[in-house]
């Protein structure tokens, strides 16, 4: 199962050929079977994220090619690879204990057994110091209680990696749990029917379960900082899931305005059709410098994140990216755009997939304030007049900061208020953006025209964020709250 004789080159190549029979064009847009993931685990899906010393490959440019690749074909399929690989596999591998991580693998190797994350409470939604799942610690072992929803998998998962705070007066710390379906205790109340990447099933689930103490994560006092970790890894991922996605859009999209006849030639010749081509061209070329940018400088496989900035600032950008590009594939194909199951464009699926990934897998508007916290308590406000200032001390924007110069004025404060810090980060992250294009044009054999383009595509969000800084106040005000 390991191809232990095959390079990188010969092992995804041959995966390739099993990946291509998901294509969204003709694969049903149900729940996978398992029998389709029994045949994409024998062929060795998730073994570059297993170690080698544990059977498997080890490999995270593999894991990139991978995702990237799934995402191009069905772009449900690789976030199906995504959550069980890395947000299951990846933490058990890193996380669990020797006794754990091998009865898993046996089951794994054996039934192609799958794996899924749950996090998110009804109640608390995407803030875990409100969970309202709990453990507390009885003989042998824990006993875990609660619910958890919108956890993909949520019937068919095999396995969970579950996330739990401690009961009793201290309720805060929280922990994560490794349960075998098979032992009872996590029952599904109701199944979800979700917009998007609806090969997952995701739906409501309770749990009264046992956990032995070999099954719970060997990670003490874990915090919200540590959670991220968990999480981190997936989320370094939606680069590569961008890039798959936005090739493949970008393609269909082309291909469509090229066969459709106008008056005077096809819809390929009309100005504005050509401008939105324009932008689904840039928004792809910014997501392929984000998805170098993970391949060459980070590593999904090991346990720690390096840079909690830049898989922040993936995640978001990405996942905005994807669904602007989705909005222009969907105008250009017109009325055919807005239904399913039509042979001339994927553009419905498309844009309803490319929905979910600013929601799920943590909200966008929950991470943007996170990446403007992290960029001002690295950078410091001493020493500094202006935001605008401190872009140019801080290594993810200062190649980039340039670009913006023009709106300097607009960001001499420093951010005040939640809807502040929500729009700095989207700043930020385009600023990352930026730097990615100056680090990876080269590689990527862009022309100069496709690096103003891409760099333009930044800039022009940004300058879109400045005008919602300028109208938040009047916005708040006549919010409705009281």
């Amino acid at each position: 199962m390991n191809y232990p004789s095959l390079t990188t080159t010969g092992f995804l190549e041959q995966l390739e050929t099993l990946l291509r029979t998901f294509d969204c064009h003709r694969y049903p847009a149900g729940h996978m079977p398992r029998y389709d993931w029994k045949k994409l685990v024998e062929a060795g899906v998730v073994l570059p994220i297993i170690p080698k010393h544990l059977g498997g490959r080890g490999s995270h440019e593999e894991v990139c090619h991978i995702i990237r690749k799934a995402a191009y074909y069905n772009v449900s399929l690789a976030i199906y690879i995504n959550i069980t690989g890395l947000l299951f596999i990846r933490n058990v591998m890193n996380h669990g204990s020797p006794q754990i991580r091998q009865e898993f693998l046996d089951d794994l190797y054996e039934h192609a057994a799958l794996g899924g994350f749950a996090v998110t409470d009804p109640v608390s939604g995407s803030d875990p110091t409100l969970m309202q799942a709990f453990y507390e610690k009885v003989e042998g072992g824990y006993r875990v209680t609660g619910r958890k929803h919108w956890q993909a998998f949520s019937k068919t998962a095999d396995w969970w990696l579950i996330m739990a705070r401690e009961a009793g007066d201290r309720a805060g710390e929280f922990n994560g749990f490794i349960h075998r379906r098979a032992n009872g205790g996590f029952d599904t109340l109701q199944l979800y029917s979700p917009a998007g990447t609806r090969l997952i099933d995701y739906g409501m689930n309770k749990m009264n379960v046992f956990i032995p103490d070999h099954a719970r994560l060997a990670v003490d006092h874990m915090s919200f900082t540590m959670l991220l970790e968990l999480i981190g890894a997936a989320w370094s991922q939606w680069a590569a899931i961008a890039c798959g996605f936005l090739e493949r859009i970008y393609a269909e999209a082309l291909a469509y305005v090229q066969s459709r006849p106008t008056a005077g030639g096809t819809v390929m010749d009309i100005g504005y059709v050509q401008y939105r081509l324009g932008v689904m061209a840039a928004a792809s070329q910014v997501c392929q410098a984000l998805y170098l940018y993970v391949l060459h400088q980070t590593d999904c496989v090991q346990s720690e994140i390096r840079d909690i900035f830049v898989v922040r600032a993936v995640k978001t950008l990405a996942s905005d990216l994807m669904l602007d590009a989705a909005l222009h594939y969907q105008q250009l194909c017109g009325g055919e755009g807005y239904r399913y199951h039509v042979s001339s464009n994927i553009a419905a699926q498309a844009m309803q997939d490319a929905r979910g990934f600013s929601i799920l897998g943590g909200s966008n508007d929950m991470i943007y304030p996170l990446i403007t916290r992290h960029f001002l308590d690295a950078c410091g406000e001493q020493g500094h007049l202006t935001f605008f200032s401190m872009l140019g001390s801080f290594p993810h924007t200062a190649p980039s900061a340039r670009y913006i110069a023009a709106y300097a004025p607009a960001l001499e404060k420093m951010p005040e208020g939640h809807a502040e810090m929500v729009l700095y980060g989207k700043v930020l992250a385009r600023l990352f953006g930026i730097t990615a294009i100056t680090l990876y044009s080269a590689e990527m054999e862009l022309t100069e025209a496709n690096t103003r383009s891409a760099i333009a595509c930044c800039v022009a969000g940004i300058a879109g964020i400045i005008a919602e800084l300028a109208a938040t106040a009047v916005m708040v005000e006549v919010s409705g709250k009281k």
